[in-house]
């Protein structure tokens, strides 16, 4: 009597080798901050400039924290740009980015560190720790200074969140696909 053939085990993707897979981390990491330096030095509306900008550092933070808080930093951007700043690329500095860029590149970096600190739990935790800041400087700007109007402004709460939600949504598919590969 002859044994039965063995049945056909699913066959799995074989891994990339660690040099591909770096080379690739890389390129799409760069891709990612690229692609964040155009956004925010070309002449679009804040609030889509802020949307992208948060969208594009989770995707970045995605493919390897240091790109994330790279893009993050790359906020700065809109900020020396224009007639009075830095590097003059002909995009209009955007009124209030000395604002802006402080409480977004917060949130970005806040909602990061706790996104870092643990698994697919801590992913709702990171996405009220980057709504926090947009929360709290739209009940103290008002007290301390009357000009500074944009956080109190629903526009710059739904698209920052919301390029969060999206970004939270992604980082939770991305860990859920990984566990299932394992």
């Amino acid at each position: 009597m002859t044994a039965p053939a063995p049945s056909p085990t699913p066959s799995r993707p074989a891994p990339l080798p660690p040099t591909t897979r770096g080379l690739l981390v890389w390129a799409l990491g760069l891709g990612a901050l690229a692609v964040t330096f155009f956004v925010l030095v070309s002449p679009l509306a804040w609030p889509l400039k802020i949307a992208t900008w948060v969208a594009l550092a989770y995707i970045a933070d995605e493919v390897s924290g240091w790109f994330g808080y790279t893009a993050a930093a790359l906020g700065v951007l809109p900020y020396l740009c224009g007639p009075e700043g830095l590097i003059t690329f002909g995009a209009a500095p955007i009124p209030q980015w000395n604002v802006l860029f402080p409480l977004v590149f917060t949130a970005l970096l806040a909602a990061f560190l706790v996104k870092h600190s643990g698994g697919a739990l801590v992913l709702p935790v990171s996405l009220v720790v980057f709504a926090a800041p947009f929360l709290l400087a739209a009940k103290i700007a008002p007290l301390l200074d009357a000009t500074v109007t944009l956080p109190t402004n629903r526009t710059l709460l739904m698209h920052a969140c919301g390029a969060a939600v999206f970004g939270t949504i992604l980082s939770f598919a991305r860990r859920a696909v990984a566990a299932a590969r394992r």
